[in-house]
């Protein structure tokens, strides 16, 4: 938990109501002051092999709105890192679900 917290602080800072879209968060990577810090604490959250930053945004974007609040970002990640087998199994499912229901709205539409 302290990493994810440690991890939002420098993506964030101190706004809590600042956003960062897929683009900002590439670019914090690569800067020279607080680029290598990120890209350790990220190291340590243990992603999969091969996982990018631009995956991760993604996946916790669950709004699709092309940015992440803190919120989004620290509760996204806590319930990567620390949800047991039902309880990602119950996110992932909620997800399909909004999937499902998304294609559905999207179908009587056309």
């Amino acid at each position: 938990m302290k990493k994810v917290e440690e991890v939002a602080d420098i993506v964030f800072g101190q706004d809590d109501d600042q956003r960062i879209t897929r683009e900002e968060l590439q670019e914090l990577l690569c800067d020279a002051e607080q680029g290598e810090t990120l890209k350790n604490l990220i190291r340590d959250v243990d992603l999969p092999l091969g996982y990018t930053v631009e995956d991760l945004h993604s996946m916790l974007d669950g709004d699709t709105s092309g940015s992440l609040t803190k919120a989004e970002f620290v509760d996204g990640l806590d319930r990567l890192l620390f949800s047991n087998h039902f309880q990602q199994t119950c996110i992932l499912l909620s997800s399909i679900a909004d999937c499902r229901e998304h294609t559905q709205r999207v179908l009587r539409d056309v």
